[in-house]
């Protein structure tokens, strides 16, 4: 069995000693909804902070499973006891995974609760991503209810950019639940409106207030151009405000989770405007030679499924117009875009990539952008299947 007595005991401690953490932390407030006992059942949430699979976990009487990110099982000791408290399903990044499929109609089957993120990666701006098509087919193969749980405030209170949390309107609840017979009368692109329809949350038209004395600190993991004077990778936080180390310009990033400028006029009011406005002016390198991101000290390792994660190079990345590699004094590892199937950005300063030889993740210093060389890559190809 998937679902282990320890597992009923974790969980429960969890819903009774963690829920004051995690309200103190971010204001984070959840009823407890009950579930069929012995009845397999599948939660299906929106993804806003790091503490996600937890909050699914304070709202339920039940463990609830979650599907995670296959690159999460190859840090060793780390892993191994991830597995043990919380028996998460391995899931492969994007694309088809039979073996989370099996896997997840077994524990489903054996009268447990599954829970997913159909965007399979956190919001970056506060916009809901999009459920992908195949999660209609996933469902109608089930054959179990399907409750979604939305949360709402999450990105106010841990953007994925932030290494602190904040205070603030944060709150999970049950909006509809879907039963089998209900399931069997729709057609996959309803279940997938469904879901969309019900999961949507849009954290830009919200004016919920935040309290952190370091609202702003580590934006530029994401942000990566200044809007008064064009210039790349020139930003740094520090406190509550973002600065150009180029030109001099301030914003200060308010309670309410929009940006107030100092001496400058521009119509950018929130984290998403900016990111909407930075992406356009990637087109500056077009036609363009030579290297358009560099950073330093980065690490470079193997991260492929089931393997212990192996150290390869520490050194600059650096991406033009047709690779991705990571140089030293000595080596260089390249990676041409055409040969790169996968690439997403992971937490907070990693990028993880696959390729025919493997996977592979890049880890960069605390205030390393991992977001503008996706991007850039996505720029270029065009490829909405390589990139996530």
């Amino acid at each position: 069995m998937w679902e282990k007595a320890r597992h009923r005991l974790i969980f429960g401690a969890m819903r009774i000693f963690y829920r004051p953490y995690l309200w103190f932390k971010t204001g984070y407030r959840t009823g407890i909804h009950r579930l069929k006992k012995k009845q397999g059942q599948l939660i299906v949430c929106n993804h806003q902070s790091v503490y996600d699979a937890y909050m699914i976990n304070m709202a339920f009487d039940r463990p609830v499973f979650i599907m995670a990110g296959d690159y999460l099982f190859n840090r060793g000791k780390a892993s191994d006891r991830m597995n043990w408290f919380f028996a998460p399903i391995p899931k492969v990044k994007a694309g088809s995974d039979p073996a989370s499929l099996l896997t997840t109609l077994r524990v489903l089957r054996e009268g447990s609760v599954v829970g997913i993120f159909p965007e399979a990666s956190r919001t970056y701006d506060g916009r809901f991503g999009e459920v992908p098509k195949s999660m209609g087919r996933f469902i109608m193969k089930i054959k179990v209810p399907v409750t979604v749980f939305t949360l709402r405030g999450g990105y106010g209170a841990d953007p994925r950019w932030c290494r602190s949390q904040r205070f603030g309107h944060f709150v999970g609840k049950v909006s509809k639940t879907l039963s089998p017979d209900e399931i069997e009368k729709m057609s996959e692109e309803e279940i997938v409106q469904f879901l969309d329809d019900n999961l949507r949350v849009d954290e830009t038209k919200t004016r919920f207030r935040y309290l952190s004395n370091h609202r702003a600190e580590y934006i530029e993991r994401l942000l990566y151009c200044c809007p008064k004077c064009g210039a790349f990778s020139t930003l740094h936080s520090k406190g509550n405000a973002v600065t150009c180390t180029a030109c001099g310009l301030k914003a200060v990033y308010t309670e309410a989770t929009t940006f107030r400028f100092e001496n400058f006029e521009t119509t950018i009011t929130n984290v998403a405007d900016w990111v909407d406005w930075q992406d356009a002016q990637l087109e500056r390198f077009d036609g363009q030679d030579g290297v358009v991101f560099r950073d330093e000290g980065v690490l470079l390792e193997t991260c492929d499924r089931n393997k212990p994660r192996e150290r390869l190079s520490v050194g600059a990345i650096e991406i033009d117009h047709s690779e991705l590699r990571v140089v030293t004094q000595d080596e260089a590892f390249r990676y041409p875009f055409d040969e790169i199937t996968l690439i997403s950005p992971i937490g907070d300063t990693k990028i993880l990539f696959t390729t025919r030889k493997g996977s592979f993740m890049i880890n960069g210093p605390k205030r390393f952008n991992p977001y503008k060389y996706v991007k850039w890559l996505y720029h270029v190809t065009g490829n909405e299947e390589q990139v996530r």
